[in-house]
């Protein structure tokens, strides 16, 4: 879909590579003590957004399209609770989470947006 040819114009791809860099800084100030398989996972979610966005912009159908974003929408949706965790476990301050908690709310803002416009255009 050459209309979205160009996703870094898109607010919904600059926010999640927003919060991607959010989560890489924050996970790499855990503790030495904490798991890494949640520091990856977190990072691989939250990079796994906007490179949906990214993918499903370079397809040549709207079923693609779409499909892309709602798969990155639930990497959002997966790292939600891994953030929360790792909240419980005292690796993000509060100031932290509530910055996060913004960002996560903007983002699923935008990717709604995004997913119903798509949505409505006539293509193929």
């Amino acid at each position: 879909m050459s209309d979205y040819s160009s996703y870094g114009v898109l607010d919904v791809w600059k926010k999640a590579q927003i919060l991607a860099g959010e989560i890489c800084k924050l996970t790499a100030n855990f503790s030495k003590d904490e798991s890494y398989e949640l520091i990856m996972q977190m990072r691989r979610a939250a990079v796994s957004i906007a490179s949906n966005i990214e993918k499903g912009c370079g397809r040549q159908f709207k079923k693609d399209t779409l499909l892309l974003p709602h798969i990155g929408r639930g990497s959002q949706y997966e790292l939600e609770p891994e953030t929360l965790l790792a909240f419980n476990l005292a690796c993000i301050s509060d100031e932290e989470g509530r910055r996060l908690d913004r960002l996560f709310f903007e983002c699923r803002k935008l990717s709604s947006g995004f997913i119903n416009h798509v949505e409505s255009i006539n293509l193929k």
